[in-house]
């Protein structure tokens, strides 16, 4: 499935030369108004915008605020058709993206799988129904840095999440979460 980009502009012929060029990689939609755009925004929840900043009634600026205040994640890309410096540093100021459309919907698709999956392992401590003898050993694992643990068991008995709740519990929460499968790797591998 498509990314969904959307394009607000007034200027129907810059709305028509845009869906062109992203046609082929996006799910393109269009609006020539700035009040119209922010229902549609509300509506379609796009992957990304692209934004006039001059536009009749509402400017870009004020468009761009009440996008922010529905998802303040959502990479918006303003345009403008005159080179004025300050209107250009304030929409940045305030949130717009001045890179490639691409790497904007990556990094927020980055960082709201961070959130989920940070929310998750949040929540992992409440599923867990352990005896107070296993809840110890978890912290003094956890306590220890320098401890290695090997944690065995059948397939499906929750060693993954045995192995994250010591990880969240422990000093190096804040460093990534690395798993390893000793069943995938070869005898010389895992020797090693």
């Amino acid at each position: 499935m498509k990314p969904v980009l959307l394009i607000i502009d007034d200027d129907v012929s810059i709305l028509e030369v845009l869906t062109e060029f992203f046609r082929e990689d996006y799910q393109v939609y269009t609006v020539p108004d700035s009040g119209k755009g922010i229902r549609l925004f509300e509506k379609i929840l796009p992957s990304a915008v692209i934004l006039d900043l001059r536009m009749p009634h509402m400017g870009g600026m004020g468009v761009l605020e009440q996008i922010r205040t529905i998802d303040p994640n959502i990479p918006v890309i303003m345009l403008t058709a005159y080179g004025e410096i300050d209107e250009a540093v304030q929409a940045i100021q305030a949130g717009a993206q001045n890179f490639l459309i691409e790497k904007s919907i990556a990094n927020a698709r980055i960082h709201n799988e961070y959130l989920n999956l940070k929310a998750r392992d949040q929540s992992l401590k409440k599923e867990f129904v352990l005896a107070p003898a296993a809840w110890k050993r978890i912290r003094l694992l956890a306590d220890n840095p320098d401890t290695t643990a090997l944690i065995t068991g059948p397939t499906g008995c929750g060693k993954t999440m045995i192995a994250r709740l010591i990880h969240n519990e422990s000093a190096r929460k804040s460093f990534p979460f690395v798993q390893i499968n000793c069943a995938g790797l070869s005898a010389e591998l895992l020797e090693s």
